[in-house]
């Protein structure tokens, strides 16, 4: 190589080294919406959205809030009517079984009701866990 091509690749080097420590910086800095001064106007912008729901639900007519309580009441008369066709559509389900196959599906049931009821921590609860030092 030629001395002018190694002082090239040299400085080249030594821009790549100096690249790499200024990203390396910046993507330490952490950054936020406070640190960014933004997070007052969030603020300000999400009480004033509030502000103004309050006041649509204030505005609003008679006849259309009597419109949406019936439309909730409608929902849950459908909510409920479903629950009771799906408990009867189980019973009859059942019901087709054998005798045998019956009892299969109840021992079935019990142990899946007693199975869902022994609730553990989660994973990461019980891998954390202050574990006391043994002897």
């Amino acid at each position: 190589m030629h001395l002018k091509s190694l002082y090239f690749h040299s400085n080249g080097m030594k821009m790549v080294n100096s690249i790499c420590v200024f990203t390396l910086l910046l993507t330490s800095i952490p950054f936020t919406n406070e640190s960014l001064g933004q997070s007052k106007s969030m603020r300000d912008i999400e009480k004033r959205s509030a502000k103004a729901e309050k006041i649509l639900e204030k505005s609003e007519s008679k006849k259309v809030r009597e419109a949406k309580k019936n439309a909730e009441k409608k929902q849950k008369q459908h909510e409920e009517q479903y629950q009771k066709a799906k408990k009867e559509d189980i019973k009859r389900r059942f019901n087709m079984q054998t005798p045998a196959t019956q009892d299969r599906m109840k021992e079935s049931i019990k142990t899946a009701e007693k199975n869902n009821k022994i609730r553990h921590d989660s994973f990461f609860k019980r891998l954390f866990k202050h574990k006391p030092k043994s002897l």
